[in-house]
């Protein structure tokens, strides 16, 4: 299994040990690993760009899973139909709508503000 970072006590924790396990063992599998600290603080904002294929989403959230984290992420609102979307949320989606007036950064910033984590 992969060495994982440890996590300061501010950071929110969700998922049990099962998710944990699931998430690392993947990684593992997949030749991926985790590497650098986390800020301990309660809030922040990780921006996660370019996307190199329709996969970053799948190694995101087995990472997610492998650290326990408490977080959100932001997709486009199309990708939010049923059941996917249920799904999505559940793991912390945020759809967003890039055609609304405002844009995608005033739609970003009002979700970040609006988020608990």
């Amino acid at each position: 299994m992969i060495p994982l970072p440890t996590l300061g006590a501010s950071i929110p924790r969700t998922h049990g040990a099962l998710a944990a396990g699931f998430g690392r063992w993947i990684l593992t599998i997949a030749g991926w690993r985790i590497e650098g600290a986390f800020p301990d603080v309660p809030k922040m904002m990780l921006i996660v760009v370019p996307h190199t294929s329709n996969w970053d989403f799948f190694v995101g959230l087995m990472a997610k899973f492998a650290l326990r984290l408490e977080c959100r992420f932001m997709a486009k609102d199309s990708l939010f139909w049923w059941p996917l979307g249920a799904f999505l949320r559940q793991m912390g989606g945020i759809a967003i709508d890039r055609t609304a007036a405002d844009g995608v950064v005033m739609g970003s910033v009002r979700a970040y503000r609006d988020s608990s984590a």
